[in-house]
């Protein structure tokens, strides 16, 4: 009777020890999962703001005042409204969402 014990031992031993496989495998793939959606979100988020980015600059450009600033300008005539210039350019997004409120403001 001893004889049938030992195998019986064996493959229990065995069958636990490849659950316990699959569980580690099984846990890393969450982890990589996991991973993967947070790049995912910073991305999203990533898009998002350049997107208001984009519109902000469009509103700009596409404004009555910027077109008749460039032809102004094409012109040599310099009718640039002193409240619109910064000797520094314009890379704060803060800055750059006040210029387009303003400019909307105007239309």
């Amino acid at each position: 009777m001893i004889w049938v014990l030992v195998p019986l031992v064996a493959i229990i031993a065995w069958a636990f020890t490849e659950a316990a496989k699959h569980r580690a495998a099984g846990s890393g793939d969450g982890l990589l999962i996991e991973a993967l959606a947070e790049q995912l979100d910073e991305a999203a988020d990533e898009r998002d703001r350049l997107r208001k980015r984009v519109e902000n600059l469009e509103a700009i450009v596409t404004s009555e005042h910027y077109e008749l600033e460039q032809q102004t300008q094409a012109a040599g005539v310099s009718r640039i409204d002193p409240a619109l210039l910064d000797n520094d350019l314009l890379t704060d997004e803060k800055e750059v969402e006040q210029l387009a409120k303003r400019i909307r403001e105007r239309q």
